[in-house]
């Protein structure tokens, strides 16, 4: 299971090693561990992670009937991420972040 933090911070474009020590607060062997447990450690996964949410959201504010039901938001964008980003399981909590 992805760390909630690691999700959040890559949404908001923490998207190179260094700024993500920085705001989790890990040092180099804890980032490498979290991010190779999540499969995340190849060279572009970070700003891939970072369109495929980004996609997710757009996708279903468009397909969801009533953008105001944040619970069908949250339902319908952990669904795609699970589906388009196999190597990380998304919870309804990672996505309500």
């Amino acid at each position: 299971m992805p760390n909630i933090k690691l999700i959040n911070a890559i949404f908001r474009g923490l998207t190179t090693e260094e700024k993500l020590k920085e705001e989790l607060r890990l040092d180099d062997k804890r980032l490498y561990m979290l991010l190779k447990e999540n499969k995340l450690n190849h060279k572009h996964a970070l700003i891939d992670l970072q369109r495929q949410i980004n996609q997710a959201i757009d996708f279903c504010v468009s397909a969801v009937d009533d953008t105001d039901d944040l619970y069908a938001l949250t339902v319908a964008t952990t669904k795609y991420l699970n589906e388009k980003v196999p190597n990380i399981t998304f919870t309804e909590e990672n996505v309500r972040q």
